[in-house]
């Protein structure tokens, strides 16, 4: 086609990477990945559970720990009470987070720590209303994680003025899961003390990177 071809920055100073760079150390060149292509290779966690299991400390703790991007739950932030919200309010929670996700995945690392996600906003409509929350695919897509952590209510119930009450709040672990096991979502079991759950967690999502980093 008469083109002449132009050889550029062959030996990598300018942007010192390569496809091989990138697959050795992905936390190390995340930065170099487009974002189109980071939502393909971002690890995503997710820790699930009922209210009071201590998911949202655990969620800092793992930040902190692995250095690596966390999404807050959006329906704390969205909903001041577990006792007075409607069924519409769920639905702008479950596109929020989805939201906050995808944004997530695009930021500094490839490692994803998420506090809840779309089937525990599920099982709150089903709990609380009776009925089946609508969901976009897109909404499926965001919260699709590679390891899900439940943490278990075998834990001290703390009462901070906006939960529900502890009957409540052990009835709605049940309902958690049972939607979980309707949409075929394997979790990992995590019990114990402050100290035991983060270690455990910890352990579990080295296992994981283990096996995604080797993919």
């Amino acid at each position: 086609m008469n083109i002449e071809h132009v050889a550029f920055n062959i030996t990598r100073t300018i942007f010192p990477v390569s496809a091989t760079t990138v697959r050795n150390d992905l936390f190390k060149n995340w930065q170099f990945l487009p974002d189109s292509v980071k939502p393909y290779f971002a690890i995503k966690i997710v820790l699930l559970g009922t209210e009071s299991t201590g998911k949202t400390t655990l969620s800092e703790k793992l930040k902190k720990h692995f250095k690596c991007s966390l999404v807050s739950e959006a329906g704390r932030d969205l909903i001041a009470d577990s006792n007075e919200f409607c069924y519409e309010d769920l639905q702008l929670v479950a596109k929020e987070h989805a939201r906050r996700i995808d944004q997530a995945v695009l930021s500094d690392s490839p490692l994803v720590i998420i506090d809840t996600d779309i089937h525990i906003t599920k099982s709150y409509s089903i709990f609380c209303f009776g009925k089946e929350l609508e969901i976009a695919p897109e909404i499926y897509k965001a919260n699709k994680a590679n390891l899900y952590l439940y943490l278990n209510n075998d834990f001290e119930y703390i009462q901070d003025g906006t939960r529900l009450s502890e009957e409540e709040r052990n009835l709605l672990d049940a309902s958690h899961r049972r939607v979980l096991t309707e949409h075929n979502i394997e979790v990992v079991e995590i019990s114990g003390e402050w100290e035991e759950r983060f270690e455990k967690a910890v352990k579990f999502i080295n296992e994981i990177l283990k096996v995604e980093l080797k993919n």
